[in-house]
């Protein structure tokens, strides 16, 4: 997931340059240096923490919306598959 995340960003990175928007590339460049340099920091307190598995838990949508919405074309809330 987080490579996905990754190349998403990537992305949006390459059309903020495209489009001019430079300040917010160079956001995005700070945060990926954030994410690299902090990494292993990061992995080490997540392992601490172990949070509670949210897989069969009612409400929550174990799914991509993002993949939803534009592979599967759901543009409604009510449109989302829950199972």
């Amino acid at each position: 997931m987080k490579f996905a995340r990754l190349f998403l960003d990537q992305i949006a990175l390459y059309r903020m340059i495209l489009q001019g928007n430079f300040k917010e590339a160079l956001a995005v460049v700070k945060a990926y240096w954030h994410f690299w340099l902090h990494s292993g920091d990061m992995s080490r307190q997540r392992k601490k923490i172990k949070p509670k598995s949210v897989k069969y838990l009612k409400g929550f949508y174990n799914h991509s919306i993002v993949l939803d919405f534009y592979l599967k074309k759901k543009k409604r809330f009510s449109d989302l598959n829950f199972d």
